[in-house]
């Protein structure tokens, strides 16, 4: 079990010559670099739409089994088991960065592939750093064993249905990626990435925000504490992009720090 350097993959680990461990292949370069590393299919377990186009363009499968960062659901257990059964060649894992939920199903599938045992196993997130307080994560994976030979497995999908508010965040969640890199340029458009336009991207940020609200589940439009909070992010989000567009660098940087608080203490209580 080891890191991989590889400039297109973010995280790559190889938990055994089946089974890979990663963040999201981003662009057509990506995805040919999992074809270039033999893999055959992709098993996304993030929120977001897998881009079936890019990965039918390498002769690649997508599979999507969506979960979250409470644990491993059983139905999710089975659907990376029948993967494993039905599929040949390498399989490649991921999540958004290749951290948490994605090595956690590698880890399901490593157990699987190889018979490990759960410490074995544990390993794999230990290498990708998964963080500790998702305990579910660790729980699942060291709990888990092999469905039964006859066990009916159920189907497998290229894109799974997702609620609203989930892919919400999850395009949120790439968003912010997106205005960390330009926070990093000092407010400028990255030199790597000059597709990037501050005031864009953070006007993108804040409407997201603003669509994320009208989507919020039903057991959570009670919840005063995080509407609240959601209000405050919100807020803080469509200041952002004031301050990139009157070109304010001193506002922008309170707004980004304001909104990073605003997302870790929020994921912290609802997410974690």
């Amino acid at each position: 079990m080891r890191h991989l350097e590889n400039a297109r993959l973010h995280r790559l680990i190889q938990a055994s010559p089946r089974i890979l461990s990663g963040g999201a292949p981003e662009g057509p370069e990506g995805f040919a670099a999992l074809a270039a590393l033999g893999v055959r299919t992709i098993v996304s377990v993030d929120g977001s739409r897998p881009d079936l186009a890019a990965a039918a363009a390498q002769n690649l499968r997508y599979v999507h089994i969506p979960f979250g960062y409470d644990g491993v659901p059983d139905l999710a257990a089975l659907q990376i088991a029948r993967v494993l059964a039905e599929t040949e060649g390498t399989i490649y894992f991921h999540c958004h960065h290749g951290r948490h939920r994605g090595p956690a199903a590698a880890a399901i599938a490593l157990r699987l592939d190889t018979g490990c045992a759960g410490p074995e196993a544990l390993e794999l997130m230990r290498l990708a750093e998964t963080d500790p307080q998702y305990e579910g994560l660790w729980r699942d994976v060291s709990a888990f064993i092999p469905p039964a030979p006859g066990t009916p497995l159920p189907a497998l999908h290229e894109v799974a249905e997702v609620s609203d508010f989930t892919s919400g965040m999850a395009h949120l969640d790439r968003v912010w990626d997106r205005i960390k890199q330009i926070q990093s340029a000092s407010w400028n458009t990255p030199t790597d990435h000059p597709d990037l336009v501050p005031a864009i991207e953070a006007r993108i940020f804040a409407e997201a925000f603003a669509s994320l609200g009208r989507a919020v589940p039903e057991h959570l439009r009670t919840d005063a504490e995080f509407l609240r909070r959601l209000t405050a992010v919100k807020d803080n989000a469509t200041a952002l992009h004031a301050a990139l567009a009157a070109a304010d660098s001193a506002s922008a940087d309170a707004r980004f720090q304001a909104l990073k608080q605003g997302c870790t203490a929020c994921h912290d209580r609802y997410r974690n």
